[in-house]
């Protein structure tokens, strides 16, 4: 009979203490705890820089404010659930939303992409202005033979619904396999020509100029249809109501005055009519 610590052996379980020490060191590394340091060397591993800026992903709600606003960055605690493979370190740039972000900014992004280590280095920002600063750090970035994805969420990470799990793991993710640049990855989606990325507010995703207008383009195909389907239905409808587009003369087909017209054939009043004088009665 196979003996436990074989079975155990033959599961790929360490058995001896050194082991069991060696492989919890090596999963801690790897887990993408926030405490520990960046994992690397390992096959299937890389070293990811997470630069954080701020926007929608980290908001919360202030109620001294009364509002919602830029909070502590949450890439490390979302990194740390997912326990993500990679071994990745955590830098705050600024806390603003991406509308508020200046060149100066932008430029401080660019500047610790150049200077990093890690040839991985994935940004969290506000998804207003995400595609600007992607064009912005994109040729200082293939210059340096860095690989800049850009990731952020359309409802703040406190939520429930949130998207940014979704993204910030999707950003790590493809980060390897993609060229020396800045991508944005939303949704399941990768844009690696920031300068043709648009927001589409209708559907709040991240979306191409030619696809924005090529969905406004189907939107308004169909209402046209919607509309001319509902005018083929009832053809009488618009030519007798003013309201569907009848002259301003017509008169709806209900009106109780034309289902019984008064007859202007008929005599004048009672009142009004001549009395024939009354005969004088025989003596």
């Amino acid at each position: 009979a196979v003996s436990h610590a074989r079975h155990r052996e033959l599961a790929g379980v360490p058995t001896s203490p050194r082991a069991r020490e060696t492989t919890a060191a090596h999963t801690t590394m790897s887990s993408g705890d926030p405490g520990a340091p960046p994992a690397g060397g390992s096959p299937g591993q890389h070293r990811v820089l997470c630069l954080t800026t701020g926007g929608s992903i980290d908001k919360t709600y202030s109620g001294a404010a009364s509002d919602f606003v830029v909070g502590r960055p949450v890439a490390r605690s979302v990194v740390g659930l997912c326990k993500c493979a990679h071994g990745v370190a955590f830098r705050e740039v600024c806390r603003k939303d991406s509308l508020e972000l200046s060149d100066e900014d932008r430029e401080a992004l660019a500047v610790a992409v150049e200077s990093a280590r890690e040839k991985l280095i994935v940004i969290t920002h506000g998804t207003d202005t995400m595609a600007r600063t992607a064009s912005y750090v994109k040729d200082r970035a293939r210059r340096a033979g860095k690989v800049v994805v850009l990731t952020g969420a359309m409802r703040p990470e406190a939520f429930k619904d949130s998207d940014a799990a979704f993204n910030l793991g999707s950003a790590l993710t493809v980060a390897p396999y993609l060229a020396p640049g800045a991508h944005l990855v939303m949704h399941g989606a990768v844009f690696s020509a920031p300068e043709t990325v648009v927001k589409d507010t209708a559907r709040d995703v991240i979306t191409t100029t030619e696809a924005l207008e090529q969905q406004r383009a189907r939107s308004d195909a169909a209402a046209s249809k919607k509309s001319q389907r509902r005018t083929s239905s009832n053809p009488s409808r618009a030519a007798q109501n003013p309201k569907d587009g009848g002259g301003p003369g017509d008169v709806a087909v209900d009106d109780p005055g034309q289902r019984n017209p008064p007859n202007t054939t008929d005599a004048a009043p009672r009142s009004s009519r001549r009395r024939r004088p009354a005969r004088a009665r025989d003596a």
